[in-house]
């Protein structure tokens, strides 16, 4: 028998070429729903693998919740504690959205905010659950997944200075965790 677990995994970690530049101090969760589906609907089941979803089960009635969860981190990152429901985040056609990141829902939607010091001065960075690459798009929080976002350093092309960056990527959560379903999002400030 395969079971789903019913909620989604997010970790959060400092890279090691971060680490002498970013101190991780926390993370909050933004928007998470109010509710949650024990069970996926049987229209979000992957029709080739009964063991994975490809789109969120939200019940009839779900809000964001009003209050960002907080998690305090020490050390360089936070594992195995922060549990979401799933989420619609593309929220297509909602409120005038499209379904991208920055549109009309932009501040409706779930999403990962880190804060640390970075220069001597506490700091929030916005992580959206999106994809990466050049085309971007916004990626649903499935059940039975784990996000890993990754804070990094990268040198614009642009002036060649150092910048912050964070990266998420959605793995498909199974017993030995090392099954890549999709990379994601590339977000930096």
């Amino acid at each position: 028998m395969s079971l789903l677990r019913s909620v989604a995994r997010v970790d959060v970690a400092v890279g090691t070429d971060a680490q002498a530049a970013f101190t991780l101090k926390e993370v909050y969760i933004y928007k998470p729903n109010d509710k949650m589906a024990l069970m996926p609907l049987s229209t979000a089941y992957d029709a080739n693998d009964l063991s994975m979803v490809t789109k969120p089960s939200v019940p009839a009635g779900t809000a964001a919740g009003a209050a960002a969860w907080k998690y305090e981190v020490s050390g360089t990152g936070i594992d195995h504690a922060v549990y979401l429901p799933e989420a619609d985040v593309l929220m297509t056609g909602q409120n005038g959205g499209s379904g991208v990141a920055g549109d009309n829902n932009h501040t409706n939607r779930s999403a990962i905010v880190v804060g640390g010091i970075y220069k001597e001065a506490m700091n929030y960075y916005r992580i959206d659950f999106k994809t990466g690459g050049d085309a971007a798009a916004l990626m649903d929080v499935l059940r039975n997944h784990r996000y890993n976002a990754q804070v990094g350093i990268y040198t614009s092309l642009h002036d060649r200075k150092k910048r912050l960056a964070v990266t998420i990527f959605r793995f498909r959560l199974i017993e030995s965790l090392n099954a890549s379903v999709e990379p994601a999002v590339c977000q930096s400030q």
